[in-house]
C-alpha cells in the first residue's frame, strides 16, 4: 500500500511528543518512520540529475510541512541548528495546536 503524502505528514506529526519542534526534527522522524517513501523521493530526484537531491528533498519536505499550518500546527520562529549533514542552518521551528 502507497502512503499519501497527507498520511506521512499526519503521522510524522502525530509521533513527535514535543509540544515545539523544528523542520529539521520532523525530517528525521519522517526518515525513520517512512525510509521506504523518503529513499524512493530520493533516488527519483538523484535519478533526474537535480544537483541537490538531499536539499531539493528536504525543501520539499519543508513546503509540504505548511499544509498543516492551521490543522495541528503553527510557525514560531526562525533558528539555526544542525541539518542532517551536521551543517548549521536555519529552518522554521513549529508549535502544536488543536485543530
Amino acid at each position: 500500500m502507497k502512503c499519501t503524502q497527507r498520511h506521512i505528514l499526519q503521522t510524522t506529526l502525530a509521533s513527535i511528543r514535543a509540544d515545539v519542534f523544528s523542520s529539521h526534527e520532523f525530517i528525521r522522524k519522517l526518515m525513520v518512520l517512512f525510509s521506504d517513501e523518503y529513499v524512493t523521493d530520493l533516488v527519483k530526484l538523484f535519478d533526474r540529475g537535480t544537483k541537490r537531491p538531499l536539499t531539493t528533498l528536504h525543501g520539499t519536505i519543508g513546503k509540504a510541512l505548511t499544509t498543516l499550518e492551521g490543522r495541528g500546527i503553527e510557525r514560531v520562529r526562525r533558528e539555526r541548528s544542525r541539518n542532517l549533514l551536521g551543517r548549521t542552518t536555519s529552518n522554521q521551528m513549529w508549535k502544536k495546536i488543536e485543530p
